[in-house]
């Protein structure tokens, strides 16, 4: 298993089981989080992904089974099995330096994918 391997297993693992601690020292302290179009729900900055993270927790989001693609070493897609509380949106996930930089949401798992395509 390759860093980004470890870290995403270790940071999806205690995401789903409610542990938002050990995901937050997984984030670089300028990590963004970006919705599917720009607006209230983009972050930047650990403390701001955090805060939302804590508020979608709070509502249900993230404990599902979710399925990850590996893109390439620096990057995966993370999206929900079944659609969730946000509908099938993926995550696009790119880790630098062993920690996770940017997060950029898609509508599904396909455009996530075809994002780096185009890029």
């Amino acid at each position: 298993m390759n860093q980004t391997d470890d870290l995403i297993q270790r940071g999806l693992r205690v995401w789903t089981e409610g542990d938002l601690d050990a995901l937050e020292s997984m984030l670089d302290p300028t990590v963004t989080l970006r919705w599917i179009e720009p607006g209230e729900w983009d972050c930047i900055g650990r403390d701001q992904v955090m805060r939302l993270l804590g508020e979608r927790q709070v509502q249900g989001s993230g404990t599902h089974p979710i399925r990850v693609e590996y893109i390439d070493e620096q990057t995966v897609v993370v999206y929900p099995q079944t659609p969730g509380p946000y509908g099938a949106a993926a995550t696009r996930i790119s880790i630098a330096h062993g920690k996770i930089v940017t997060m950029q949401q898609y509508a599904s798992g396909e455009d996530a994918q075809a994002a780096g395509l185009t890029s």
